[in-house]
């Protein structure tokens, strides 16, 4: 494999949580994502703007993952499939089997000029603590160790960005950059911050999710977006606006799930509806298809957010997707085509 271990872990176990991992939420007092003694949740740094959780282990049993190893193994050029495999047999983590909870967390405020974000992955994973430590000193770009608060930090590049791991415990590793994997292990040694679960307006969000969902995730609404936003047609006030809360679901081969902004202004919220449900009539207009898939959504207003409720059959999904692919394909220009009967040019001599 010549690509770092970064190109494996980060691309694998965000992958992973998007696509492939098993996630084991199992119940414990309180709120808690993770299995073992650990709480994920609890090393999380309080001041986080975005907490987002998979439960993969729905991914893991939907047709999706194992349709799409099946259809990468008939091609042996897949790169995707090619990396997968090697990512197994390099670090002995197999995804759909040993990743049992993913939480991704990003600190600071979210704004559009965003370009390096403090972020974590925390992975409470079943591995080799030496295997994948001889691992990342063959393949990380940089590999340097900085021994922090009694934890080994390592610390490698990924292209230009400085980036970081750490074997927090024989159950528990997590991948972000350096100064937010220190506050990780101040955290997981008690010495100092607190954690999100000392985040009451965080926790207020987290709490209304069911972790049985398959993707779930709160963050803070950017603070240079809390204004009255000129959309031409329309204007948009968001200047109470307070977070994004998404969360969703696949269940009777039906995807499921809710966007809402929190919003604290019952009127503006009821006219930016009113605007959007016209736009949502409009839409409808593009064909029956579309029609149809519009006629699943639902938006709603009330005094404190506005909600965008979704449930879409997946064969729904197919239809949009086959009739999108006929219409593009109507507009690629196409090749003419000699007709036939068409005379030999004879205007150039042959001698």
């Amino acid at each position: 494999m010549k690509r770092r271990l970064i190109a494996l872990s980060v691309a694998f176990i965000l992958l992973a949580a998007a696509f492939m991992l098993v996630s084991g939420c199992k119940k414990k007092k309180g709120l808690s994502i993770g299995t073992g003694d650990t709480d994920l949740f609890s090393l999380v740094p309080e001041k986080a703007s975005l907490v987002g959780v998979v439960n993969a282990k729905k991914l893991a049993g939907m047709e999706v993952f194992d349709k799409m190893i099946k259809e990468s193994e008939k091609d042996s050029s897949n790169k995707v499939l090619t990396d997968y495999h090697q990512f197994i047999l390099k670090t002995g983590i197999d995804p759909k089997k040993d990743i049992y909870a993913v939480v991704v967390a990003m600190m600071g405020q979210i704004t559009s000029g965003l370009k390096d974000p403090d972020f974590i992955i925390l992975a409470n994973v079943k591995y080799d603590p030496k295997k994948i430590s001889e691992l990342m000193k063959k393949e990380l770009k940089g590999y340097q160790e900085e021994e922090y608060n009694g934890a080994t930090l390592i610390r490698y590049k990924d292209d230009s960005d400085d980036m970081s791991i750490c074997l927090l415990t024989d159950q528990v590793m997590t991948i972000g950059k350096p100064r937010a994997i220190k506050q990780v292990i101040d955290l997981y040694k008690g010495k100092q911050g607190k954690s999100i679960l000392a985040n009451d307006k965080m926790m207020s969000y987290l709490k209304k999710f069911n972790f049985e969902s398959i993707l779930t995730f709160a963050m803070d609404f950017p603070a240079e977006a809390k204004k009255v936003q000129d959309a031409g047609m329309f204007k948009v006030d968001l200047t109470k606006a307070e977070a994004i809360l998404c969360e969703i679901d696949y269940n009777d081969k039906t995807w499921k799930g809710y966007l809402e902004l929190i919003s604290l202004n019952e009127t503006g919220n009821k006219q930016l509806v009113d605007t959007l449900n016209s736009f949502k009539g409009m839409a409808a207009m593009a064909g029956p298809e579309v029609g149809e898939l519009v006629n699943k959504m639902n938006l709603t207003a009330s005094a404190g957010s506005i909600k965008l409720e979704a449930s879409i059959p997946e064969e729904l999904l197919n239809k949009v997707s086959e009739k999108m692919k006929e219409k593009q394909q109507s507009m690629m220009p196409q090749e003419p085509t000699p007709e036939e009967g068409t005379p030999e040019d004879t205007s150039k001599s042959k001698y």
